[in-house]
Parts: structure tokens; C-alpha cells; sequence
């Protein structure tokens, strides 16, 4: 999820090669944004995944757990 969140990037980086100044600020502001948020929630992946393990024994049931819930009230 993470490679993810920093892999669009590159795609805000390519557009942007042909464009003009303001374009090319927008796209470095969005790659700092993105490393931000990896490196903000990268300290709590350690504990996460321990409180994960230690919701189930079955991988399947831990998935389940760790993903949010799609239900709306």
C-alpha cells in the first residue's frame, strides 16, 4: 500500500515534464506530500501488524481484521 501511495508520483512527475513552472511545483509538492505520509505512518506498521497477529490465528481472519470496514450505518 505504501509503494503504491509514493508510485503515483511518478505518474504527476511525468505529466508535468512538459508543462510549465507552476505545474512542475505542484507535482514536487505532491511527491512530498506522499513521502510525508509514508514516512508519518511507517513507525506504526510495526505495532500494527503485532496487534494484527494478535486478533487471529488464521492469516484470512487477520486480513479481514486489519481491513477497514465497507459497511455504512
Amino acid at each position: 500500500m505504501l509503494g503504491a501511495n509514493v508510485g503515483t508520483c511518478a505518474t504527476a512527475l511525468a505529466a508535468s515534464l512538459g508543462a510549465n513552472a507552476d505545474a512542475k511545483r505542484v507535482a514536487v509538492a505532491h511527491i512530498v506530500f506522499k513521502l510525508l505520509g509514508v514516512v508519518g505512518i511507517f513507525p506504526f506498521i510495526g505495532p500494527f501488524t503485532d496487534w494484527v497477529a494478535a486478533t487471529a490465528r488464521d492469516p484470512g481472519r487477520q486480513i479481514a481484521n486489519a481491513t477497514p470496514s465497507s459497511t455504512s450505518a
